[in-house]
């Protein structure tokens, strides 16, 4: 996902067509999920990459202890990018008219010339496109790290690694990984992103659980807020997986192992033996990893009860303190394919 196994096998000494059968969180994960964040993707394996994801994930899945891919990126390409003093890129939120307004209005008395926007590759084309002509219609430069594909990570790095500054107005990856590699960070504390995600959305969020360990977020933005960057950095470091990054060796023998211990080449996590092995029987007669993932069951249910969460936040207040009345708003919605899709805003 995003480039992680072509990062893991360039860091491993592995060939290009090594297989790398692990399932990663697509964001970072806060610890803010009941079960490790993204552990039902397809992929046999999960790759936890800190103590909290492990704990969380091992016993529903065979899980790793390895390095984010953010951190063997920077260990690998480290010193390669030249600061631009004095400029700041501004995480975007997800794109949508109302989000990109919403922001505007907070940060409308900056001089755009010091400025560049960071644009998420989300929503579909009309979304994404509709939200770089409003950026620069206020002057402001748009830069993007692309859709989630093989290179995503690595643009993204790049992209990162030319800034000394960073304004940001949701707890975003990029907060995370910019700070990890040495950029100082400025939060909107009161800015309310909108946006669509699944139905089942708070069954599967931690956020108004005890289960919820919000010190694996909070210390990251009380340290943001102090100007503590060399404490933030070290705080993202972890949450990223520094602990394991000299473990090459321990690393490599554990992929072995794990995938020489494996029953199936595809997650079995939450589901029988006779499931399984149904899927793998129609997989080898239809070729569509949909029937392996399980989402061509989920859209045909979905047809007869299509609804979506729709949500208001102000992602860095309840990643400090939790869900309350002030920071959180909620509610199902039906679903309206590319309008209101999962993901998007």
């Amino acid at each position: 996902m995003m480039g992680s196994a072509s990062i893991l096998k360039q860091y491993l000494g592995f060939d290009d067509d090594h297989p790398i059968g692990l399932s990663i969180s697509h964001g970072v994960d806060f610890n803010h999920t009941v079960n490790a964040y993204d552990i039902e993707s397809i992929e046999p394996i999960h790759w936890a990459y800190n103590k909290d994801i492990y704990k969380r994930s091992y016993k529903l899945k065979p899980s790793i202890k390895i390095p984010h891919p953010w951190l063997l990126l920077h260990d690998m390409h480290k010193g390669e990018a030249s600061i631009k003093d004095g400029k700041t890129l501004i995480i975007a939120p997800p794109p949508s008219k109302a989000n990109d307004n919403n922001l505007y209005k907070l940060i409308s008395h900056l001089n755009p010339l010091d400025l560049e926007i960071l644009v998420k590759h989300r929503g579909g084309d009309k979304k994404i496109d509709s939200s770089v002509e409003f950026w620069e219609s206020k002057g402001i430069k748009t830069i993007s790290a692309g859709p989630p594909d093989t290179a995503f990570y690595k643009n993204l790095y790049f992209i990162l690694s030319q800034f000394e500054n960073i304004l940001a107005c949701t707890m975003s990856s990029a907060v995370v990984f910019g700070v990890s590699i040495g950029c100082k960070c400025e939060l909107i504390t009161n800015y309310f992103a909108q946006g669509y995600e699944t139905a089942n959305y708070l069954t599967k969020t931690s956020f108004d659980k005890k289960s919820f360990n919000i010190n694996s977020s909070k210390e990251i933005i009380l340290s943001i807020k102090n100007k503590n960057f060399v404490l933030a950095r070290e705080l993202c470091k972890k949450i990223l997986g520094i602990e394991f990054i000299n473990n090459k060796s321990e690393i490599k023998d554990k992929l072995k192992d794990e995938c020489e211990k494996l029953r199936h080449p595809f997650n079995t996590y939450g589901k029988n033996i006779i499931i399984s092995r149904t899927r793998l029987i129609l997989f080898n007669i239809f070729k569509k990893s949909s029937i392996i993932s399980g989402s061509v069951y989920k859209n045909f249910i979905n047809k007869f009860n299509a609804h979506v969460t729709y949500i208001e936040m102000n992602e860095i207040d309840v990643f400090k303190d939790g869900i309350n009345d002030k920071n959180f708003i909620i509610k199902k919605i039906k679903y309206r394919k590319g309008v209101n899709d999962p993901g998007s805003a």
